[in-house]
Formats: structure tokens, sequence, C-alpha cells
């Protein structure tokens, strides 16, 4: 089968509902099509490869115009775009796959997809405008954010990771879908928060690396005293630290932030 690729500013997305279950379905060719992931969850498996075995198993009672490969493109590790290959189905495909389903609520869900489909050819169906989707600068803008948040960690990977979790969490964008342009001012303060509590650990860390090296290493002093004198000193001079992180966050936010939100 032949492959489409959508680019990131047409990847339009609409909202349907099947019970509580809300999907999110592309639109292509003016029609909704499902991710395995989205069927998968429809169709309750635990699991979207369920849905890929389906496919497999009985590919060749599928049309073109029942599935399909499209390369979406998709924020990757580091918020980097990548073009990603995914099957999709149109809602004829969707119903096929969940005539081969063996879940207890796959007739249910046959009959929401024919539902549907009368819709659609009684009368044209509504497409929303699409969101406003991150432009490249603005992917490149929040990956350099959440580097600054990130830096000097050991554990980098896991950092970024949980930075883009937290973002997504705020904005409620699951992965992998892209972010909007509505959501950077929202963007922007959560990576203002994080910011504030990753550069006082920054500072808490290399205060104790120093501590180590020159008085346990170098000098030799007693482990036990000196932990305890550092524990001692990071309580006394936390207050004192905090308007010397502020100052120094407010100046990042002037640098870096606002350069994020006016999309420069």
């Amino acid at each position: 089968m032949s492959k489409f690729s959508l680019p990131l500013e047409v990847n339009m997305t609409t909202t349907l509902t099947f019970r509580d279950t809300i999907l999110e379905t592309i639109t292509h060719n003016g029609q909704f099509w499902f991710t395995s992931a989205e069927l998968a969850k429809a169709l309750e498996y635990s699991d979207a490869k369920s849905v890929s075995i389906i496919y497999s198993r009985n590919k060749d009672e599928f049309t073109e115009q029942m599935s399909l490969v499209i390369n979406l493109i998709t924020n990757g590790i580091n918020s980097r775009l990548r073009e990603k290959a995914v099957r999709i189905f149109s809602l004829r495909g969707a119903h096929l796959i969940a005539m081969f389903a063996n879940t207890p609520i796959a007739k249910e869900f046959r009959k929401w997809v024919l539902d549907i489909l009368d819709r659609e050819v009684g009368q044209p169906v509504y497409q929303p405008e699409a969101p406003e989707r991150f432009t490249r600068t603005d992917t490149r803008n929040l990956a350099r954010l959440v580097w600054w948040i990130t830096q000097g960690f050991r554990f980098g990977q896991a950092w970024t990771n949980a930075v883009y979790y937290s973002l997504r969490n705020v904005t409620g964008t699951p992965s992998p879908m892209p972010f909007e342009a509505q959501h950077i001012p929202l963007l922007a303060e959560e990576c203002r928060r994080i910011y504030y509590v990753t550069e006082s650990l920054r500072k808490i860390t290399l205060e104790a690396e120093k501590q180590t090296l020159k008085r346990i290493l170098r000098k030799r002093e007693d482990v036990q005293t000196v932990l305890a004198e550092i524990q001692q000193f990071f309580e006394s001079s936390h207050q004192q630290q905090q308007q010397g992180i502020a100052e120094h966050i407010d100046h990042w936010y002037e640098d870096e932030v606002k350069h994020f939100l006016t999309r420069h």
C-alpha cells in the first residue's frame, strides 16, 4: 500500500465520543480515520497490537479506502519533529476491525460506527476549524527552554522526558499529538515553575559536591561531621538563596521565555 505524508500543519484532529471514551480521529480527505491505538481504546483492548494483529490476519479484506499508512509528523525526543509511519482506519475499516474483534463491546461499537456513516451519507459532517499548531520555530524554542531547565543533571534524558510529561499534562496534550499555539502561555508558565525547582537543585548539588571534594576527599575531615554541617548550611541559607535564584530566573524569563512567547 502507498503511504501518504501529512505535514504537521494539516494533521487535523476531531474528537468523537463513544460511550464515555474520548477518541481522537485524524481528518484525511474529509473523513474520520482512527489510529490502531484509538480503536484499541474503543474496543477495550489493553494493547494497540491487538488491532494490528486483527488487521494482519485479515488484511486481504481491507481496501485502501478502509486502511492505509500515513506519515505523521510528530514531536519526538527532545521535541524534534520526526515522521512516523502510522496505520489508520476509516469508519468502514473500523467497522470491519470490530467485526473481527472478540471484546464484549465490539457489537455496540459497530452500531456506533454505522450511525456515523449514516450521518455522513445523509448530510455533510461538520469539520471544525483545526487549531493552530506549533511551528518549527515554536518547537525549537520550547526545546531550548527544556534544555535550560535540564542541563547539568546526570540523568539528563530522564529529566527531559519528565519535563515534557509535565508540559503535556498541564496543557492536556497526549503524546504524540503536537502542542497548539494557544498552549504557549501555559507552557511558558510551567517552564518557569520547573526552572525555579531545577535551578535551586543545581545550586544545592554544586555546593554539596564542592564541600565533599574539598573537606572529605582532600582534607579528610570526618564524613558525618561534614555532611551534618552541609545540611545545616542548606537549611540556614535556603531563604537567602531564594532571592538570588529569583533574580536569576527573572533574567532567564526576560531572555528566553519571552522569546518563546513572542514566537520569534
